[in-house]
């Protein structure tokens, strides 16, 4: 039975640490991918203001 217990004991502290690690994988991961959305949205300013300078162009060819 003591050694029963120790194992159980011996796996509840690997878990824990499985639970540790996989929590920092988690949060890396999330950190990540709010970069991504960052660098996504700062991407769609940079072209809205190109298509605005294209759109700018045209009209001033259709009025020129």
């Amino acid at each position: 039975m003591l050694l029963f217990e120790n194992d159980q004991g011996e796996l509840r502290q690997d878990l824990a640490r499985l639970e540790t690690k996989v929590d920092a994988l988690v949060e890396s991961a999330d950190d990540r991918f709010d970069r991504l959305d960052e660098r996504f949205v700062q991407l769609f300013q940079v072209l809205n203001q190109q298509f605005a300078s294209v759109k700018q162009d045209i009209e001033a060819l259709r009025q020129g």
